[in-house]
């Protein structure tokens, strides 16, 4: 019993010898980070050497976001790993970024020179104060000759204006030199308030038996990172397939700078949850109507549904018409994209778009080829109006190449053309498809530094065939719209994401690429080309009313007229419509439709044609519409 008692004793006693031994600090190195839509994981190398025995070994100057269950640490070496513990060490703030030492540089160089003209400044009041009380000429009882005043005169009045000038000039530049200083200092504000002023912390124990080297991998997840992806699409011209650009903006504030670092982007999300939905029963009961109440806002926030379609929130999906400023027309095809995210959609024919939102992002954006874009935040607003402006440097002129000779560039001529600039190298991306996601693998080190900004990364190039063709709706909109129809993009798991169009070289604006789609086709709408002019015309001379018994019949009929201002000859769609009866009592009798592709069940007229350079083509509408004469029916 002695020797149990005795060897209890000195196991307690080695504990306590161990548990207040310092750990050794082992400086670790950021090697590489994989980036998830959100969330990173960021993975560390160090080494050190090892004695025989026990050691605790700390690894400082960590993220304070990380996640504590994620962490692991892996080593290479002849040694055992015990423990491994996470902490914060609030004694022990993170260390600078390399922005903050040269703000904090380029202020102290500013106020010095702030001092210096302080001190200038000073010089020329007192000499100006010098000057002031030393103005009196000549004693009281002994008078001044004229050329005696007259040079004292121009004396004073020369170095008053010149200190006054000086003056002047020491107060502009401290102006200035206040200016920049408050702009460092609002910079540092922010950049000190992305800080948490705690680092985090792992210690890992272990045992050797000999001395030894030791090498290690820490590995851990951070929450406060993120990518999403972005899209250039260049279009050479008309008979050239699309160049895609695949980029990502990556951004954190995950408290440390990610300098000179081996990127993985991974199409993963770590924030879902990885748990399959359960169906439950679905049980029938009589349903109770109700009316949504303007002032309950956390159900709906803009009641005008009724009589002015704008924009309302329901279940967090917010529904909405986008219109134009000056016609009051529905724009179609319109991007809406909830900032910061992949989610996104485009606007109907009706102008109309529904997007879901998710609990901290509530800024929605809309982009259109040839209009101003638009970002609003729904939560200031009690209406959610979006009525976009043309924007005054939009598409003059969209040349199709395709059926003859090019002439002219987008915006007339320009100095170099795309293809003459030196292509640059691409970087090498390694791209794997996984079983539950797809990474990139980006072979050039990059940097990121912990300042929240996003920041570009190539990833890459992409050959798309295309098709393209004009289209136009003369009933909503009478502009033809350039549109290219995209196959064979499913195979390059694309995601859902803003993109940049170019045509010829030139930007033409932004567009959503919604690879959501079940299609084979990506649509993708390259903007808006006035030298197509379309109109659509009520034909008067057939327009009529006429009563027999008890139902009267209505004629309508519409001339629409397409030309080709082009010097080159086009492709292109026209869409438009006949009414369709729901009701028995109304008889709809179509008399021309000028040989149109019909869709007699949803009334669509559709007619394709080639229209050569110059040329124009015209299409006939009509038809009459017979009902009760009691009866009112909207016809146009």
């Amino acid at each position: 019993m002695k020797h149990i008692l005795l060897i209890i004793k000195l196991l307690i006693f080695s504990n306590f010898i161990f548990a207040g031994e310092t750990p050794k600090n082992v400086e670790s190195k950021l090697e590489k980070v994989t980036v998830f839509l959100n969330g990173a994981t960021l993975s560390r190398t160090a080494s050190t050497s090892l004695v025989s025995g026990n050691t605790q070994l700390k690894f400082t100057n960590l993220s304070p976001h990380i996640n504590p269950s994620s962490i692991q640490v892996k080593g290479e070496g002849n040694f055992t790993i015990l423990s491994v513990v996470h902490q914060v060490n609030y004694l022990q703030p993170l260390t600078k970024g390399d922005e903050i030492p040269i703000l904090e540089a380029r202020k102290q160089e500013l106020n010095d020179k702030l001092d210096l003209q302080k001190s200038m400044r000073e010089v020329y009041q007192k000499e100006e104060e010098m000057l002031m009380s030393n103005k009196a000429i000549g004693g009281s009882d002994a008078g001044v000759k004229i050329a005696e005043l007259k040079e004292a005169t121009e004396f004073y009045r020369t170095r008053l204006i010149d200190i006054k000038t000086k003056l002047l000039e020491v107060a502009n530049v401290m102006q200035k030199l206040n200016e920049e200083i408050n702009k460092i200092e609002s910079q540092l504000i922010s950049l000190n308030s992305e800080r948490k002023p705690a680092a985090s912390e792992i210690i890992v124990t272990l045992t050797a038996k000999a001395p030894t080297n030791a090498r290690f991998t820490i590995a851990y997840f951070v929450s406060d990172a993120h990518w999403t992806p972005t899209y250039d699409l260049r279009v050479k011209d008309v008979a050239s397939p699309i160049s895609l650009i695949y980029r990502a903006n990556v951004s954190q504030l995950s408290g440390e700078d990610w300098n000179n670092v081996k990127l993985t982007l991974s199409t993963g999300d770590p924030s879902q949850s990885g748990t399959k939905p359960t169906l439950n029963p679905w049980y029938l009961g009589f349903y109770n109507p109700y009316s949504y109440q303007p002032q309950s806002k956390t159900r709906v926030q803009n009641y005008a549904y009724k009589n002015n379609f704008y924009g309302i929130i329901i279940d967090n999906t917010l529904k909405g018409r986008v219109i134009d400023a000056e016609s009051g027309m529905a724009l179609p095809g319109v991007n809406v994209v909830l900032k910061g995210t992949t989610i996104g959609t485009i606007t109907d024919v009706n102008g109309n778009y529904s997007i879901d939102l998710e609990q901290n992002r509530k800024i929605i954006t809309f982009s259109f080829v040839g209009y101003l874009s638009q970002e609003i935040n729904i939560q200031n607003y009690a209406d959610v109006q979006i009525a976009m402006l043309p924007d005054t440097r939009a598409l003059q002129e969209v040349v199709v190449t395709g059926y003859g000779e090019q002439k002219k560039g987008l915006f007339g001529r320009r100095e170099k053309r795309e293809e003459d600039l030196e292509e640059a190298t691409p970087i090498e991306v390694t791209q794997s498809e996984n079983q539950l996601d797809v990474t990139f693998e980006i072979e050039q080190p990059y940097t990121v530094p912990t300042d929240g900004k996003e920041y570009g990364v190539e990833m890459k190039n992409y050959e798309l065939n295309a098709q393209y063709e004009y289209y136009a709706t003369p009933k909503l909109d009478a502009t033809a719209f350039l549109v290219a129809y995209v196959t064979g993009w499913e195979e390059f798991n694309l995601m859902q994401g803003e993109a940049n169009l170019f045509f010829e070289g030139e930007y033409l604006g932004k567009t959503n690429l919604n690879v959501n789609s079940n299609n084979d086709t990506l649509d993708i709408s390259l903007g808006r080309d006035r030298n197509i002019t379309v109109t659509r015309t009520k034909l008067k001379n057939f327009t009529n009313r006429q009563w027999i018994g008890s139902n009267k019949t209505e004629s309508r009929g519409f001339e629409i007229n397409v030309k080709n201002k082009k010097k080159q000859a086009i492709n292109i769609v026209i869409e438009d419509q006949v009414p369709v009866s729901t009701n028995k009592e109304i008889e709809i009798e179509v008399q021309e439709v000028s040989s149109a592709d019909w869709d007699k069940e949803k009334g669509k007229l559709t007619w394709k044609f080639k229209l050569g350079s110059g040329d124009n083509k015209k299409m006939t509408l009509k038809y009459a519409v017979k009902y009760p004469k009691n009866q009112v029916v909207v016809l146009e």
